[in-house]
């Protein structure tokens, strides 16, 4: 009975290029898992950082890694300008899935909604302690983009660090912390 020959069929340079594509992408699960945000408050882009999630766009980056030492801001996150006044533009071509902002920008979320679903967060308002809404604001945030357990941890590790702090202060004071 005679041999036949094996066929070896070789991928063309269009298929290797692809699969060479494909090996640099995260998984598909890692990509689905966070959303793109952009933010346009600071409150809300330490908040994001401080949960773990490295934003695609924020405002005034220039100015807050001036004046924020922490949390650093990846050099790859894209600034959108100004806060009261983003670039719609620019925010548009990086297609956040979502954007935060706080309470204070909310006359923007009609212009913002055209691009992106809007969570908006209150983070100071007056008479309210400003600890319990910052509070508050990190575990909203974390539940709405799937860090829970990071968001808990993170409020859990901050009010431990508040009340060893508050130990070392003199009882004499009597000031509230």
């Amino acid at each position: 009975m005679p041999n036949k020959p094996v066929m070896i069929h070789l991928p063309n340079r269009r298929q290797v290029l692809a699969l060479a594509a494909a090996a640099l992408l995260p998984p598909v699960a890692a990509r689905a898992a966070t959303p793109r945000v952009a933010a346009i408050d600071w409150g809300m882009l330490e908040t994001l950082l401080a949960l773990g999630i490295e934003p695609v766009a924020a405002t005034e980056l220039i100015q807050f890694r001036k004046i924020a030492v922490e949390p650093a801001v990846p050099q790859s996150v894209t600034d959108l300008g100004l806060r009261g006044a983003p670039n719609y533009e620019l925010l548009r071509i990086v297609a956040p899935d979502v954007i935060v902002i706080s309470n204070f920008y909310e006359y923007q979320r009609p212009m913002l909604e055209r691009i992106a679903p809007v969570f908006a967060q209150t983070v100071y308002e007056a008479g309210v302690p400003p600890y319990v809404l910052a509070e508050a604001a990190t575990l909203a945030l974390g539940e709405k983009l799937g860090r829970q357990a990071e968001a808990e941890r993170y409020t859990d590790e901050t009010a431990d660090e508040i009340a060893r702090l508050r130990g070392t202060l003199p009882r004499a004071s009597g000031r509230p912390v």
